[in-house]
């Protein structure tokens, strides 16, 4: 469930910025068709997304977590290796068009900020693959991102005013990638604490068994 309402959640509240400081334009937008667009590619994003991503956050983590490497650079090398995954993509494949919708530039620097904004993203996938040892949290997780920012922008459901994108674009804007990143650092919080709870826990039930 947190991984259907995490991207839904901060879409919402980064476009109330954006309308709040004039920064974005919902003249164009319609939830209907919007509503339509995302029911009906969550089927093909899911499927797409079981391949893309998931082996990364789920399998790269658990073989990474074995060699005893701390958070920070399980973070750094998974999302790392998540943005280069897409270079061909972002260097070649991806039209010009919808390059320059989600932010104005050259192919090299659109390149640089998207593996940046992975890096912070790998952070929500991987604690949340931590805490439920499954990959299908990721799954839902970038299903959900795709059927949902992308179409708002690339297909032009909203209107970033020319500038702001860097700061505000629901894909790519520093505001709402450091939205992710703190909830994937409070995804974090959370597994610790609950560790430290089940560590105390355990002690307390051995203290019990050894005293009879």
């Amino acid at each position: 469930m947190i991984a259907a309402l995490i991207f839904p959640v901060v879409t919402a509240f980064v476009l109330i910025i954006g309308v709040t400081a004039k920064w974005i334009d919902l003249s164009t937008f319609d939830l209907r068709t919007l509503t339509i667009v995302f029911s009906s590619t969550l089927l093909f994003n899911f499927i797409k997304n079981i391949f893309d991503g998931a082996p990364l956050h789920s399998y790269l983590t658990s073989q990474l977590l074995k060699l005893n490497l701390n958070d920070w650079k399980i973070y750094l090398i998974v999302g790392g290796t998540w943005g280069i995954w897409h270079l061909p993509y972002y260097l070649v494949f991806l039209p010009e068009t919808d390059l320059q919708t989600v932010l104005p530039g050259s192919r090299a620097t659109i390149t640089v900020f998207m593996i940046i904004t992975m890096v912070c993203w790998a952070v929500m996938f991987i604690e949340l693959y931590r805490v439920t040892k499954s990959i299908w949290s990721g799954v839902v997780l970038h299903m959900v991102e795709d059927s949902l920012i992308n179409p708002l922008i690339i297909s032009g459901f909203i209107n970033v005013v020319a500038g702001k994108e860097i700061l505000i674009s629901p894909i790519i804007g520093i505001v709402t990638t450091i939205l992710y990143l703190l909830i994937g650092l409070g995804i974090r919080t959370y597994r610790l604490q609950s560790n430290k709870t089940l560590l105390v826990d355990g002690e307390s039930v051995n203290k019990k068994s050894v005293n009879g």
